[in-house]
């Protein structure tokens, strides 16, 4: 029997533990760490550790930050705690997180052997588009509660991760995956005579308006206002309802509602189990945190400096390490955003939103999909220039013509030169054997002194097919397509 006490559940004897543990971890700094520390490992890297210390601290004793002291009369002492050492953040010498990546060098691993950002990333991947969508639908579904089973086996609340996590980017994939099925859609927004997607069985007559539906309900009509109609406020907020009560199975399946049944109300989980979710989502699907939701920054935030439990298991956790100064300056661009009333927290409908999902379709061969979805677009956003960028894009290896009039009417509707407007309307000018107009565009001065970032783009071949690659520097690739286009001239002379 031992002769010490155990450590005391309460009061001065647990507070010094504490006291003690939190100087401990602060004392302990790479690279050397603290070799008498029982979590202590060395490895081919040198000494590391799961910060196991910052994980008990967090459950045993979360700080407020600060405590108050009432002294009466109106007269209050406030005590601020320390800043203590947030986890360790991402060595410099591994190259920067990317999921899909990861996703990509694990795809042909068993499901219990694939890391975590790859399991969030196949399995938002595969509830994003309907099982018709599929040629093995069979495999969907088992490669669905496989990534499933692994998350909850590594401490996910799975449910939650789909519902609140993934729902806003389900919600919207279903009602999108119907609008771009819309009849005439492409031909009237696009001028191309290409065949838009199936709408997924069923949804018709969940998503058609009140007086249209019944056994022959329809998403037909005038193909503009049928869109705005189908991603207006009703639609999104009954597919939301649906997404948040239905059966989590017929979530995943994308099996809609029978007639009749109305979900609304809301569900029992509280705001913690949703914003936890939506924080995973992020931490282990989004590669910048540029891109996370501002209830995701304050929840690494309090994890990073041991105020906040670990939610899943710890193995899982350490796959990524994310930079607290990273993280404190998100933080502070979004409050400001917030507070200046330019930003609202949650999924915003944009076009940007959808550049990830039509480089997916172009990568699978899916142009016509590519096409409809920004066509969609361009109905919800008749005067973005982005949109029709993006819609020109899509369009340029089936149809250069029709692709230079977006870009066209793109630079018309922009209230500022976009280096990617100019360099896709340049290679639809060189497609077109219109050399001289292209590579005006390319050596101009908006061309030379306009900043730019990366970003997806067609490589032209010898024979003028095309190549998607990217993301890549802008103003490299207008160097690179002027160059193309100088070679093929002294080649045809």
């Amino acid at each position: 029997m031992s002769h010490y006490p155990r450590l005391p559940s309460e009061g001065k004897g647990r507070q010094i533990f504490i006291a003690a543990l939190r100087t401990y971890r602060d004392d302990c700094q790479p690279p050397e760490l603290t070799p008498g520390c029982p979590y202590y490992a060395w490895t081919p890297d040198g000494p590391a550790c799961g910060e196991e210390c910052a994980d008990i601290i967090a459950a045993c004793a979360p700080e407020s930050g600060s405590e108050d002291i009432d002294l009466g009369g109106g007269i209050v002492i406030s005590k601020r705690y320390p800043r203590r050492r947030p986890r360790r953040g991402p060595s410099t010498n591994i190259r920067p997180f990317d999921p899909r990546q990861i996703l990509l060098a694990d795809q042909d691993r068993p499901h219990d052997q694939r890391r975590t950002p790859a399991l969030i990333t196949e399995l938002s991947d595969l509830i994003m588009k309907p099982p018709s969508a599929w040629i093995d639908q069979a495999e969907r579904d088992y490669d669905i509660h496989a990534a499933m089973e692994q998350l909850a086996l590594r401490g996910f609340d799975v449910e939650s991760i789909i519902r609140y996590g993934l729902g806003p980017r389900l919600v919207m994939a279903i009602v999108f995956t119907n609008a771009m099925a819309v009849e005439g859609l492409v031909k009237s927004l696009s001028g191309q005579d290409a065949q838009a997607p199936h709408a997924p069985d069923g949804w018709a007559e969940f998503l058609s308006p009140p007086e249209q539906r019944g056994e022959q309900a329809s998403l037909q009509g005038d193909p503009s206002k049928v869109v705005r109609d189908l991603v207006g406020p009703r639609n999104m907020g009954r597919v939301h309802d649906w997404v948040m009560l239905a059966p989590i199975e017929d979530v995943v399946s994308w099996i809609p509602p029978t007639r009749g049944v109305v979900f609304d109300g809301t569900d029992a989980d509280d705001q913690e189990v949703r914003n936890t979710a939506i924080w995973l989502v992020d931490r282990f699907g989004e590669a910048d945190v540029k891109d996370w939701q501002l209830s995701s920054l304050h929840l690494e935030w309090l994890y990073l400096h041991g105020r906040k439990p670990v939610p899943i298991v710890n193995a899982a956790m350490a796959e990524r390490r994310v930079d607290s100064l990273e993280v404190a300056k998100e933080i502070a661009n979004e409050t400001t955003l917030k507070w200046n009333n330019r930003k609202e927290e949650g999924l915003q409908i944009s076009p940007s939103t959808f550049v990830e999902p039509a480089i997916r379709y172009l990568q699978e061969g899916q142009h016509e999909a590519a096409i409809a979805l920004f066509a969609t677009l361009t109905a919800l956003f008749p005067h973005n220039s982005e949109a029709q960028n993006n819609l020109g894009f899509c369009m340029m290896p089936a149809n250069a013509p029709l692709a230079l009039e977006a870009f066209e009417r793109a630079e018309a509707l922009s209230g500022e030169i976009s280096l990617m407007t100019l360099a896709n309307r340049a290679l639809a000018l060189h497609l077109l054997g219109r050399d001289g107009e292209a590579h005006s565009i390319l050596i101009s001065d908006i061309a030379m002194n306009t900043a730019s970032s990366q970003s997806w783009v067609w490589e032209p071949n010898e024979d003028h097919s095309l190549a998607l690659a990217g993301p890549i520097s802008v103003p490299a690739y207008m160097e690179s397509l002027r160059s193309h286009i100088l070679n093929c001239s002294i080649r045809i002379s």
